[in-house]
């Protein structure tokens, strides 16, 4: 009698899936998948131009260890700035960082309230600011000037053919438009990050 209850109850807990929720469900894990890679690559960009920008450093080979420390200093840097922005509200001017990913990967997206209690926001590339070797370079080479969005890293180095997989073979030709954002050894890194959420 119990074995039928314990049958009953999982066919009871079946619930049958119409083919638009079959299809919406493989869609969404597909992009689950997809997002995870595109992350992964954003972390390391944020990381690298944090290095090359504002660390002023040379082209150099990082490691996977390197983009989480970096990632974890620049995400406590913001809180620490948040809270103090929190408590000091009776101040005139504040300011509150945050990554607008969506937009530009390493923006950083100011409040300002002017004496006169209005709001106004300001966007700018915190970390190219800091290198005129870096604006230069993107004047001469007109493929760098084009954002870096994750939607098209994704349209770029995305191949949600089947089976879904990061175009490696096309990452040489991307990234060289982008050195003070990718490291030499940007493959992988990826590849040991992916490697790493996986175990």
């Amino acid at each position: 009698m119990s074995q039928m209850n314990q049958q009953e109850q999982i066919e009871l807990a079946l619930v049958k899936s119409t083919p638009f929720e079959k299809l919406a469900a493989k869609i969404n894990a597909d992009n689950e998948i997809r997002d995870r890679h595109i992350k992964m690559l954003e972390d390391i960009m944020i990381a690298y131009s944090y290095i090359m920008c504002v660390l002023e450093s040379s082209s150099r080979l990082i490691t996977a260890d390197d983009v989480r420390v970096i990632n974890g200093f620049i995400v406590d840097v913001i809180d620490q700035k948040n809270k103090k922005t929190r408590s000091q509200k009776e101040k005139d001017e504040f300011w509150i960082e945050d990554y607008y990913a969506e937009q530009y990967i390493w923006t950083k997206c100011s409040y300002y309230r002017d004496s006169g209690g209005e709001h106004r926001r300001v966007h700018y590339d915190v970390l190219l600011g800091k290198s005129s070797y870096w604006q230069n370079f993107r004047e001469q080479n007109p493929e760098s000037k084009k954002l870096l969005t994750l939607y098209r890293l994704q349209e770029e180095l995305w191949d949600g053919g089947a089976p879904q997989s990061f175009r490696y073979d096309k990452l040489p030709d991307f990234v060289k438009n982008y050195p003070w954002v990718f490291p030499p050894n940007v493959a992988e890194i990826h590849k040991e990050l992916i490697g790493l959420e996986n175990l």
